[in-house]
This record gives C-alpha cells, structure tokens and sequence, in this order.
C-alpha cells in the first residue's frame, strides 16, 4: 500500500500490511475512511484484510489483520464512530456478508468475543444512523447538498 502527501509529493509511505508474500492479488479498491484516516484493504491472494491507519507524521501502520477470502469491493457504513465493514466473505458454503467493526476488524465492536453461534452471520448495527439525512458517501465524503440528494 502507498500513500503519497497531496500537500508534498516527497512525503510518500509505503507498507506490506500481508508480509513478504511472493504475489499480491488485489481486486477492488481499497475503502478510504477520511473521517479516522483509515485504509481498509484485503488481497484475495493472501486470503487477508487489514485495516491501516494513516499517521500524516509517521505513516501508515496496521491497525488489525483477519482471514479474508473476497473478490469483492468493502462498504463502509455508519458515521465517523461507530463505522462498520461488509464485505462477503467466500467460505466453502458460498458468499457470506459478514459486518466488521472498522475499528477492531471483529463482529463485535469491542472485540472478537463473538457470542454469535457458529456459521451465523453477524448483522449490522444501523441504530448509530439518522434515518432523517442521507447517509454519507463510503468514501468519507461529504454528505449530499439538497440539491444532490433532492430527487429529480
């Protein structure tokens, strides 16, 4: 993964957050979190995710790693604090959705304590949502303007 400064083009940061690995397949964009200078990305060749965070001093750094098997995009959802992941997993029953917390990669945002049976999917938790204004864009942008989000 490479970052490079759009204030100086000399600040560049790189990191392998799968190892030295002898190949690299990644199919889909990584998810971009402005809002908590998080970079979620996974490599269908490792059979990986991470979570990076940017430090625009020091870099990026892994903030966690999880078993992964997809050859789809990530979505984040939820506001700045309570961001949630999903992303189908492929396991040998097909494509399950699985909802990660963006900031401990777990099912559970506290941690991977999962009190989910085995083979059950963890649901999102949508309750942090203002079902009032649209939501915001997976890419941490800013929310729609009136006219943008008025139907037309």
């Amino acid at each position: 993964m490479t970052a490079v400064s759009t204030h100086d083009s000399d600040r560049v940061f790189r990191i392998k957050p799968f190892g030295r690995s002898t190949g690299s397949w990644i199919v889909s964009k990584p998810a971009l979190d402005a809002a908590t200078r998080t970079i979620v990305t996974h490599d269908t060749s490792a059979g990986r995710m991470a979570a990076l965070h940017l430090d625009p001093r020091r870099g990026l750094r892994v903030s966690w790693r999880r078993k992964l098997s997809s050859l789809d995009f990530s979505a984040l959802i939820g506001d700045a604090h309570h961001r949630q992941i999903a992303i189908p997993d492929l396991t040998s029953r097909g494509d399950t959705v699985v909802w990660l917390s963006e900031r401990t990669g777990c099912p559970e945002p506290d941690g991977c304590g999962s009190s989910l049976p085995t083979g059950e999917t963890p649901r999102p938790n949508l309750r942090h949502l203002d079902k009032d204004r649209p939501a915001e864009r997976s890419y941490g942008g800013s929310r729609p303007s009136e006219k943008e989000a008025a139907p037309s």
